[in-house]
Parts: structure tokens; sequence; C-alpha cells
């Protein structure tokens, strides 16, 4: 079996709430990749880790594992530069943007969302939807970090991803949790305003039954708000 097809395996998994199984599946997709000297491969594999290492995190409460997530981000970013390899580094630079974000790092998260989004462009990954879903993330970084304008780019940045004529599941996740983001990181100065964000992620969760994961998330973010 090819390292792509433990990858794909590991996504799945991880997808499907099998968290445990898909980091087995990374580690046996990282191996084969740095045998073949694929370091695309080896730093993406690692962005795969660090979201189902931020998912057990989620789920037992416990920042141990998302300490383990901003390691194994900061691995695969690593890779990507020292690669020299341009089509790589979009997707780790996000990760640990992603990394830097959840433990209340936004300045460095900024930069980081930063160069993921002027990166994407040379990804395999590339796409108007993937950008718009790091722009939303890179607004509201900059709003937590204190600028208030950039509450109104994070926010147009959704429009714009909602009105893309796409029906994807990809497009549900990362919709539903820029609402869920934006809801709470205005929750302390307008409730009012948040739960409506709250309400619009729910709306898009309930129409897709795939999203598991994320209705999940956001019962434990009401939870948290309440």
């Amino acid at each position: 079996m090819s390292a792509r097809d433990f990858h794909k395996r590991a996504e799945r998994a991880r997808e499907h709430g099998s968290f445990i199984e898909s980091l087995n599946f990374c580690e046996l997709a990282f191996e084969i990749y740095s045998r073949e000297k694929n370091s695309l491969g080896m730093s993406e594999v690692c962005a795969s880790m660090f979201l189902s290492l931020r998912h057990l995190s989620e789920k037992y409460d416990d920042i141990s594992y998302l300490l383990r997530a901003e390691y194994i981000a900061q691995v695969g970013y690593e890779i990507a530069k020292n690669s020299g390899n341009r089509e790589s580094l979009s997707i780790p630079a996000f990760s640990l943007a992603e990394a830097h974000y959840s433990i209340d790092k936004y300045k460095t998260a900024v930069k980081l969302y930063k160069e993921a989004i002027k990166t994407l462009p040379d990804s395999p990954h590339n796409s108007a939807l993937y950008m718009l879903n790091m722009v939303y993330r890179f607004e509201i970084a900059k709003f937590r970090d204190g600028d208030k304008k950039a509450l109104d780019r994070a926010c147009k940045a959704l429009l714009e991803m909602e009105n893309i004529n796409d029906k994807s599941y990809e497009k549900d996740v990362w919709l539903s949790g820029g609402y869920m983001r934006l809801g709470e990181s205005i929750y302390r100065s307008d409730k009012k305003k948040a739960r409506e964000y709250l309400a619009k992620a729910k709306e898009i969760i309930d129409s897709n039954p795939e999203l598991t994961i994320r209705k999940n998330q956001l019962v434990r973010l009401q939870e948290k708000l309440s």
C-alpha cells in the first residue's frame, strides 16, 4: 500500500471520528513518505495528525493533546520550510497558524495565516473556497489580536464563501466553523449577535448529517458560552 493510500485512510478515519486510528495511519504514511523523500507528503501528513490531536484535545478536554498538536504542526512546517518547495508550505503554515490560534497566540497566528494565504496559489490545494477558508480565519485572528475592523472583513469572507456554488462537505464544515468562530469571538461583547452566528452554524450543521464532529463541537461551544 502506498503512502497516499494510508494518508487517505487517515483522512477518512478522522472524519468518522476515529482519531487514534487516523493517527496510526498517518504514522504509516509518514514513514513511507520519508523513505521517498517526499517533503510535500510528510508536511501534509503532519497537518492531518495536527487535526486528529486537536480533536482529541476537544473530546477529552485535555490540553496535553493540544500541546502535542502544536508540536506536530511545527514539525510539518519545518519540513516544508527546509524543503525549499513552495508548494509544500501553505497547508503546514495554515496548520501551525491554527495551532497558535487554539492556544490564544493570536499575533503569531496572524503571521502564519498570512504566509499560508500568500503561498496557497503554489499549492495543489489552491481553490477559491480554500482561500476564503484561510482568509476568514486570518481576519478573526486579527480581530482577536485587537484589530476591530477585521471582524467586518471576516464576515465578508464568510458571505463570499456562502455564495460560492459548491455543495461540498468541505464548504459546510468550513462555513459552519466560521460562524462558530465568529460567535465565540464576540460573545462577551455582543451576546445577541453571537447567538445569531451560532444559529447560522447550527442551520448548516443540521442540514448535513455528515457533520457529526462539527455538531459535537457546537454543543461543547454552546455549553462553554452558556
